[in-house]
């Protein structure tokens, strides 16, 4: 079962939901973002972002505990100028 339909049980049931997340970075936080906003879940986890020292993503900004995603197209996250070597790691990982 996925988390979409995991999602929907819950709430049929009246289950509270909460999306954390484990060492993401913006990429991952902002696919999160975008989920939990989407399926409204009741409390977010969501800054291992900051943990990270140099960001491979922007876009995906943080103010006063509060995620704030881009309006710009699909998660709204763009590569953070790394080179060559964050490129390949993205395509190896998508």
């Amino acid at each position: 079962m996925g988390a979409i339909p995991i999602t929907e049980l819950a709430k049929e049931k009246d289950v509270k939901i909460m999306v954390g997340c484990m060492s993401e970075s913006a990429f991952g936080i902002a696919a999160a973002v975008h989920f939990s906003l989407g399926l409204s879940v009741d409390h977010m986890d969501l800054d291992s972002h900051l943990n990270y020292t140099k960001a491979i993503g922007v876009g995906l900004s943080t103010r006063e505990g509060i995620n704030y995603v881009s309006g710009k197209p699909g998660l709204g996250v763009e590569v953070n100028g790394f080179g060559d070597e964050c490129q390949t790691i993205l395509c190896r990982m998508g």
